[in-house]
C-alpha cells in the first residue's frame, strides 16, 4: 500500500489519507484500518 511508504517516511497525514481512500472504496478492507490506526497511535492522535 502507497500508505505504507509514507508512513515510512513520516508523511503520517498523507499515509492516514491514504488509509482513509482505501476504506472508502473497500470498508472491509482490515489492513487499512490497522495500518491506519496504527499511524494515529504514533501521533498520538487517538
Amino acid at each position: 500500500m502507497r500508505g505504507n511508504a509514507k508512513r515510512n517516511l513520516n508523511d503520517f497525514d498523507g499515509a492516514i489519507n491514504d488509509y482513509s481512500q482505501v476504506l472508502n472504496i473497500n470498508p472491509k478492507e482490515s489492513d487499512a484500518f490497522f495500518n491506519r490506526a496504527h499511524v494515529k497511535k504514533e501521533i498520538e492522535d487517538m
